[in-house]
């Protein structure tokens, strides 16, 4: 049931984000002729609205165009380069939800949490730039057979609070107002299990939670990272989707295959 929820808030997520930014999308501006030709081959610039000066050169034979540029009001400059949609580097912040994948089937099924998160990029007009976020979440777990495992809340012993720390190299593509980002890096799990509210003596169970969590790499997820931002008109503000699949470290090197596994998909704005 929590995998298909967690399929069903991806999806509504990228239609959202879609529809979002054709509406935001803004129409590309008309712009009138430069100047004319008459039949003789003479070149004209029209004079503008605001007193430029008009540029009129004649020759007996094909005449040269003008380039855009080359009629301007004394002392002008010819018109910069638009800067790049996206900055060098950027703010985000991330929210939606993430799946645990459980394959023990005496506990609880694979919870599915919310997680919410901020991070920077760094280098993202580089050949390979620097992406690191800190996300937050919650969820319960019980002691069984020297092992601790996600639990439902009427089962629950600890309460884990979980920060995520990720690392990753990333890959950037811009087009216009679109931005694509691939990487990969490394994650530690950080998680302080403290008494569940409601139960009581348990007090060993937990300082057994809590080592356990630190013990053969448990700690240590190996990332792969995917997000699209489309750049809003009229401001810095980009929004987007992101996706995250992190590896169990500790539980491949246990022969537990994916067990502990997280699976992340949420919104993000960026600055």
């Amino acid at each position: 049931m929590h995998a298909r929820r967690f399929f069903f808030c991806t999806l509504f997520s990228a239609a959202l984000l879609g529809a979002l930014s054709a509406q935001a999308a803004a129409p590309a501006d008309s712009s009138s002729p430069l100047g004319t030709a008459s039949a003789d081959g003479t070149a004209s610039v029209a004079t503008s609205a605001d007193g430029a000066l008009t540029a009129d050169v004649s020759a007996s034979g094909a005449g040269t165009p003008l380039p855009s540029d080359a009629v301007s009001d004394a002392g002008t400059a010819p018109a910069a380069s638009p800067a790049p949609a996206f900055a060098q580097h950027a703010f985000f912040v991330t929210a939606g939800p993430l799946l645990l994948v459980n394959t023990d089937s005496e506990s609880a099924p694979s919870p599915l949490m919310f997680s919410v998160g901020m991070g920077a990029s760094l280098w993202q007009q580089a050949p390979l730039g620097v992406q690191s976020r800190i996300s937050f979440f919650t969820n319960y777990y019980l002691w069984r057979d020297d092992e601790a495992y996600p639990a439902e809340i009427e089962n629950r012993t600890a309460l884990a609070l979980s920060a995520l720390l990720d690392v990753c190299a990333v890959k950037t593509w811009m087009r216009r107002t679109q931005l694509l980002q691939a990487g990969a890096g490394a994650a530690v799990l950080a998680r302080l299990a403290a008494q569940a509210n409601g139960v009581s003596g348990a007090d060993d169970e937990v300082k057994s939670i809590q080592r356990w969590f630190w013990q053969s790499y448990r700690w240590l997820y190996p990332e792969l990272v995917f997000s699209w931002l489309h750049r809003l008109p009229q401001g810095r503000l980009s929004a987007g989707l992101e996706m995250r699949f992190y590896l169990p470290l500790g539980s491949l090197l246990s022969g537990d295959g994916m067990d502990a596994a997280l699976i992340s998909t949420a919104f993000k704005f960026s600055l």
